[in-house]
């Protein structure tokens, strides 16, 4: 194929599909383009949709090494929204013994939402919130006997 050739499918729209989304792109004119140099189009695909895992932190004593549990910021691009999520590594919650515990999701303007571990469970989630223009977190607790496993994420 020759150069002209390749300028022409270069400077013709491109279609391309991304995520599932129908895409336009244009290539800008190449007419002053030399031979020599290589023009390149680069579309960029939209931000994936869906529920990813924005900031975490694992449920710890103070002073301790030992992980019982994780505490997740979770957050989709699309949406803008925000959940809690706390996941028990110490085993099922037994009400009144061990093994139980929350998490709070707490936005800039001190809007929260809870979730407790329910009896005989090991992972709970806040309702979800918008995190549109403010920053959010996460706190948690487990209680594993003499004292609470706690974690806090990172502000998103």
């Amino acid at each position: 194929m020759n150069v002209s050739s390749r300028i022409k499918r270069i400077v013709a729209t491109s279609l391309f599909v991304a995520g599932g989304a129908l895409a336009v792109s244009t290539a800008p004119s190449l007419a002053a383009t030399s031979h020599s140099s290589a023009a390149r189009v680069v579309a960029q695909a939209p931000p994936p949709c869906g529920w990813v895992v924005a900031e975490s932190a694992y449920n710890r004593d103070p002073g301790s090494n030992h992980n019982y549990g994780v505490t997740d910021l979770n957050y989709d691009a699309c949406s803008r929204d925000v959940y809690g999520s706390l996941g028990s590594y110490y085993g099922a919650c037994e009400a009144g013994i061990d093994g139980c515990g929350s998490a709070t999701l707490a936005r800039s303007d001190f809007t929260s939402r809870t979730c407790n571990l329910p009896d005989e469970g090991t992972g709970c989630n806040t309702a979800a919130l918008s995190d549109a223009g403010y920053l959010s977190y996460v706190q948690s607790f487990i209680d594993n006997g003499p004292s609470d496993a706690q974690a806090t994420t990172a502000k998103f």
